[in-house]
Protein backbone atom coordinates (compact mmCIF):
# COMPACT_ATOMS: atom_id res chain seq x y z
CA UNK A 1 0.00 0.00 0.00
CA UNK A 2 1.42 3.38 -0.86
CA UNK A 3 2.31 5.97 1.77
CA UNK A 4 -0.84 8.56 -0.29
CA UNK A 5 -3.50 5.05 0.09
CA UNK A 6 -2.36 4.83 3.75
CA UNK A 7 -3.12 7.94 4.94
CA UNK A 8 -6.44 8.08 2.63
CA UNK A 9 -7.71 10.70 0.20
CA UNK A 10 -6.05 13.97 0.44
CA UNK A 11 -8.43 17.47 1.08
CA UNK A 12 -8.67 17.65 -2.57
CA UNK A 13 -9.77 13.65 -3.38
CA UNK A 14 -12.23 13.97 -0.46
CA UNK A 15 -13.95 17.53 -1.79
CA UNK A 16 -14.49 16.19 -5.09
CA UNK A 17 -15.98 12.67 -3.52
CA UNK A 18 -17.62 14.96 -1.43
CA UNK A 19 -19.01 16.99 -4.83
CA UNK A 20 -19.63 13.60 -6.64
CA UNK A 21 -21.62 12.12 -4.11
CA UNK A 22 -24.20 15.33 -4.20
CA UNK A 23 -24.30 15.04 -7.77
CA UNK A 24 -25.03 11.33 -7.17
CA UNK A 25 -27.97 12.13 -4.64
CA UNK A 26 -29.86 14.70 -7.40
CA UNK A 27 -29.70 17.34 -5.21
CA UNK A 28 -31.76 19.41 -6.50
CA UNK A 29 -29.91 22.64 -8.11
CA UNK A 30 -29.01 25.67 -5.44
CA UNK A 31 -29.86 23.96 -2.51
CA UNK A 32 -27.65 23.51 0.41
CA UNK A 33 -25.91 20.16 0.86
CA UNK A 34 -23.93 18.28 3.35
CA UNK A 35 -21.60 15.30 2.63
CA UNK A 36 -21.28 13.21 5.21
CA UNK A 37 -18.57 10.44 4.38
CA UNK A 38 -19.60 6.81 6.06
CA UNK A 39 -15.82 5.57 6.46
CA UNK A 40 -13.03 5.11 4.30
CA UNK A 41 -11.91 1.36 2.54
CA UNK A 42 -11.49 -1.18 4.64
CA UNK A 43 -7.60 -0.90 4.01
CA UNK A 44 -7.52 2.38 4.82
CA UNK A 45 -9.24 1.90 7.86
CA UNK A 46 -7.13 -0.78 9.19
CA UNK A 47 -3.90 0.42 8.05
CA UNK A 48 -4.80 3.63 10.22
CA UNK A 49 -4.79 1.75 12.87
CA UNK A 50 -2.32 -0.49 12.63
CA UNK A 51 0.91 2.13 12.22
CA UNK A 52 1.38 5.30 13.97
CA UNK A 53 1.05 8.23 13.49
CA UNK A 54 -2.09 7.28 15.44
CA UNK A 55 -5.09 9.88 16.78
CA UNK A 56 -5.19 10.61 20.01
CA UNK A 57 -8.46 8.84 20.04
CA UNK A 58 -6.82 5.41 18.85
CA UNK A 59 -3.46 6.03 21.53
CA UNK A 60 -5.69 5.86 24.55
CA UNK A 61 -7.39 3.13 23.17
CA UNK A 62 -4.67 0.97 22.88
CA UNK A 63 -2.92 2.44 26.02
CA UNK A 64 -6.13 1.07 28.13
CA UNK A 65 -5.88 -2.65 28.78
CA UNK A 66 -4.13 -3.15 25.27
CA UNK A 67 -8.19 -4.24 24.32
CA UNK A 68 -8.25 -7.54 24.99
CA UNK A 69 -5.34 -10.45 25.34
CA UNK A 70 -2.48 -8.63 23.68
CA UNK A 71 -0.13 -6.59 25.64
CA UNK A 72 -0.09 -3.15 23.54
CA UNK A 73 2.59 -0.68 23.40
CA UNK A 74 1.35 2.41 22.00
CA UNK A 75 4.83 3.94 21.25
CA UNK A 76 5.69 0.47 19.00
CA UNK A 77 6.36 0.90 15.63
CA UNK A 78 3.27 -1.01 14.56
CA UNK A 79 0.05 -2.70 16.38
CA UNK A 80 -1.18 -6.06 16.19
CA UNK A 81 -3.53 -6.59 12.92
CA UNK A 82 -5.96 -8.47 15.79
CA UNK A 83 -5.90 -5.63 17.76
CA UNK A 84 -5.69 -3.24 15.33
CA UNK A 85 -9.05 -5.01 13.34
CA UNK A 86 -10.74 -4.38 17.31
CA UNK A 87 -9.69 -0.75 16.87
CA UNK A 88 -11.43 0.11 13.63
CA UNK A 89 -14.69 -1.98 15.08
CA UNK A 90 -14.23 -0.05 17.83
CA UNK A 91 -14.19 3.10 15.91
CA UNK A 92 -16.93 2.61 13.28
CA UNK A 93 -19.45 1.37 15.84
CA UNK A 94 -18.85 5.01 17.42
CA UNK A 95 -18.76 6.62 14.24
CA UNK A 96 -21.81 5.14 12.89
CA UNK A 97 -23.76 5.73 15.85
CA UNK A 98 -23.03 9.68 15.71
CA UNK A 99 -23.33 9.52 11.89
CA UNK A 100 -27.31 7.67 12.47
CA UNK A 101 -28.34 10.64 15.27
CA UNK A 102 -26.80 13.37 13.33
CA UNK A 103 -28.59 12.11 10.16
CA UNK A 104 -31.94 11.55 12.65
CA UNK A 105 -31.29 14.98 13.71
CA UNK A 106 -31.30 16.51 9.91
CA UNK A 107 -34.61 14.77 8.90
CA UNK A 108 -36.75 16.13 12.31
CA UNK A 109 -35.20 19.47 11.37
CA UNK A 110 -36.64 19.09 7.41
CA UNK A 111 -33.72 18.17 5.85
CA UNK A 112 -33.90 15.42 3.10
CA UNK A 113 -31.38 12.80 3.27
CA UNK A 114 -29.95 9.98 0.58
CA UNK A 115 -26.93 7.32 0.32
CA UNK A 116 -24.47 7.80 -2.71
CA UNK A 117 -20.93 7.27 -3.62
CA UNK A 118 -20.18 5.93 0.18
CA UNK A 119 -21.74 9.23 1.52
CA UNK A 120 -24.64 10.39 3.35
CA UNK A 121 -26.41 13.09 1.63
CA UNK A 122 -28.45 15.82 3.29
CA UNK A 123 -30.21 19.01 1.46
CA UNK A 124 -32.32 21.61 2.22
CA UNK A 125 -33.38 24.94 0.42
CA UNK A 126 -31.41 27.64 2.16
CA UNK A 127 -28.36 29.53 1.49
CA UNK A 128 -24.79 28.66 2.95
CA UNK A 129 -25.27 31.69 6.19
CA UNK A 130 -29.01 30.41 7.20
CA UNK A 131 -27.96 26.61 7.08
CA UNK A 132 -25.08 27.29 9.43
CA UNK A 133 -27.34 29.04 11.63
CA UNK A 134 -30.00 26.61 11.81
CA UNK A 135 -27.76 23.47 12.47
CA UNK A 136 -25.79 25.57 15.14
CA UNK A 137 -30.03 26.26 17.08
CA UNK A 138 -31.27 22.96 16.34
CA UNK A 139 -28.04 21.38 17.80
CA UNK A 140 -26.89 19.23 15.12
CA UNK A 141 -23.54 21.69 14.17
CA UNK A 142 -21.46 20.86 17.01
CA UNK A 143 -21.75 16.86 16.75
CA UNK A 144 -22.09 17.08 12.73
CA UNK A 145 -18.09 18.40 13.14
CA UNK A 146 -17.14 15.17 13.93
CA UNK A 147 -18.44 12.85 11.19
CA UNK A 148 -18.28 15.38 7.97
CA UNK A 149 -16.38 16.45 5.43
CA UNK A 150 -14.93 19.76 6.52
CA UNK A 151 -14.04 22.88 4.82
CA UNK A 152 -10.22 24.24 4.48
CA UNK A 153 -11.37 26.13 7.90
CA UNK A 154 -12.19 22.91 9.34
CA UNK A 155 -16.18 23.77 9.27
CA UNK A 156 -18.40 21.10 8.19
CA UNK A 157 -18.23 21.17 4.47
CA UNK A 158 -21.98 22.60 3.05
CA UNK A 159 -21.79 22.81 -0.62
CA UNK A 160 -24.52 24.20 -2.65
CA UNK A 161 -25.64 21.76 -5.27
CA UNK A 162 -25.54 22.51 -9.04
Amino acid sequence: MSDATAAGPSHAERLAGARAAVREAGVPRHRVAIPIRLFESPDVEVQRALTPPWPRWMTRLYALEGLGDVEVDPEREEIPLGTALRAVSTRMHHRLELVAWVVGALQESGWECAVASGHVVAWRDLDEATARAVLEVDGIYGPMTNVSTVDERGLPLLLIAE
